[in-house]
């Protein structure tokens, strides 16, 4: 590229000044700026990737798998098992809910253990019935005091069977 200027002194022309100059060096430069802006823009954008890959599976992956291998386990009957709190806000919610859960499911059955050794030990004889009525369940105690055995009575109502011929009527409805 060229440049041409005329010099004047007083209103006379005196000459002209010329500037040559190519640009070869400057594209060169600005090719090689681009150049290595793009590699730095693709390295920086590879780490954060990479970064946020690695938190992802720290704060969400991880902690999911875990509790998603606590919960195999608690479905297979090992209720007093608790999920390690290290995940993010929502996982760590998620977990606190599932300790809750299996804490109290824990203890329920805990009490269900102690309720049912008090009725399979007891002298008392006690049934249970589903909704309609129908016997599920007899102590040892029923078994001894009526003769009937769990699987003779299963299924049937107190009433049914549970009485003779002086057996007041009242009771046997009220069965």
């Amino acid at each position: 590229n060229v440049i041409l200027k005329p010099i004047e002194a007083e209103g006379q022309r005196l000459g002209n000044i010329q500037f040559a100059y190519t640009t070869r060096n400057l594209d060169r430069y600005l090719f090689i700026s681009i150049l290595e802006f793009t590699a730095f823009s693709a390295a920086f954008g590879t780490l954060l990737v990479l970064l946020t890959v690695y938190e992802f599976r720290r704060q969400v992956q991880k902690p999911l798998q875990d509790l998603a291998e606590i919960t195999e386990r608690f479905g297979e009957g090992n209720f007093d098992i608790n999920s390690p709190i290290d995940g993010g806000l929502e996982i760590n919610l998620l977990q606190n809910a599932f300790n809750h859960m299996a804490s109290k499911i824990d203890s329920n059955l805990t009490e269900l253990e102690k309720l049912s050794n008090v009725a399979s030990r007891t002298d008392n004889l006690v049934v249970i019935c589903d909704i309609k009525g129908n016997i599920e369940w007899v102590n040892l105690a029923f078994q001894n005091v009526t003769g009937y055995s769990l699987e003779e009575v299963k299924g049937k109502r107190p009433g049914d069977f549970l009485q003779g011929a002086e057996t007041d009527q009242e009771t046997v409805n009220y069965m």
